[in-house]
C-alpha cells in the first residue's frame, strides 16, 4: 500500500438534538483545506429548520436539549450566540441533504482527502443516516478517510509541537473569532488543526524537527500569507516529492 501525506483535509461537524444515529439534525459545517498551503479552499454550511415536519421521525434527547439550554460554563455548554446561530435555520431536511450530497461529489479529485471530525463515532453515523433518509444513497461519504481530531491533539502533544496560537486563529478567521458549538466554526478549527498537523509532520520529515518547530513558532506573530498560507513557501514544493532528512 502506498501511504502518503494527504493533500487535503476537510473538517466536518454537525449539531443535533440527540447523540444517536437517528438524531434530528440541526446543522452541518465543512471547511476544506489544502494541506500544502493551509489555505481554506472551500466552505459548506447549512442550518436546518429546527421544527421541520420532514424530521419529525428523527430522535430528540432530553439530555441533549438540556445541554443546549445550559449557560453555566461556556467552555462546555453553548453560548446564547451559538444557540441563536444554530437554531435559526430555515432549510428543509431533503433540500439541505441534497445540497450536502452535491458538496460531497465536489471534493477534490487530484489528491487524497482526509475528513477530520471531533468524534467520528458521533458525527459520521448521523450524517450517513441522514443521507440514507433523504435517498442520497450514492453520496461519497466513507469511513476510510476519517481522522479523529482528538488523535490529532494527542499526536501534537506527543511530539511537543506548539499548540494553535491566538494569532493563527485571528489570521484564519480573517480578524474574527469562532463561536464554539456552531458547526461551521468547529469544522474549521478541527480541519485546520488536522491540516496543520500534516503540514508540520511534512516539515519534520523534510527539514528536521528543530527547523520545523522554529517555523511553527514563527506563526505566533506571522499572519497567513494571501498566496501561500501559513508556513514558508520555501518548503511547500517539497510536499510533492518529500525527502528524508
Amino acid at each position: 500500500m502506498n501511504i502518503t501525506i494527504p493533500r487535503y483535509t476537510v473538517g466536518t461537524d454537525v449539531e443535533t438534538k440527540d447523540v444517536k444515529e437517528s438524531s434530528y439534525l440541526l446543522s452541518i459545517g465543512e471547511v476544506l483545506f489544502d494541506n500544502w498551503t493551509l489555505k481554506v479552499i472551500g466552505v459548506f454550511h447549512v442550518t436546518f429548520n429546527p421544527n421541520d415536519p420532514e424530521q419529525a421521525h428523527r430522535t430528540v434527547s432530553d439530555r441533549t436539549m438540556d445541554w443546549w439550554m445550559n449557560r453555566s460554563d461556556p467552555s462546555v455548554f453553548p453560548t446564547q450566540a451559538a444557540y441563536d446561530f444554530t437554531w435559526s435555520g430555515t432549510m428543509g431536511f431533503k433540500q439541505g441533504m441534497d445540497l450536502y450530497a452535491k458538496n460531497l461529489f465536489q471534493m477534490p479529485k487530484d489528491g487524497a482527502v482526509v475528513r477530520a471530525m471531533r468524534g467520528p463515532d458521533f458525527d459520521f453515523p448521523i450524517l450517513k443516516s441522514c443521507l440514507r433518509d433523504t435517498q442520497n444513497y450514492r453520496a461519497p461519504l466513507y469511513a476510510s478517510p476519517l481522522d479523529s481530531h482528538r488523535t490529532v491533539e494527542r499526536v501534537l502533544e506527543s511530539l511537543d509541537i506548539p499548540p494553535l496560537t491566538e494569532n493563527e486563529i485571528t489570521s484564519f478567521w480573517r480578524g474574527g473569532q469562532p463561536i464554539p458549538h456552531v458547526a461551521v466554526y468547529d469544522a474549521g478549527l478541527e480541519g485546520y488543526e488536522t491540516a496543520r498537523m500534516y503540514h508540520i509532520l511534512h516539515l519534520i520529515k523534510t527539514i528536521g524537527y528543530d527547523k520545523a518547530i522554529e517555523t511553527v513558532n514563527s506563526w505566533s506573530t506571522k499572519l497567513i500569507d494571501a498566496k501561500c498560507g501559513i508556513g514558508s513557501e520555501e518548503y511547500i514544493p517539497k510536499l510533492s516529492a518529500p525527502e528524508k532528512v
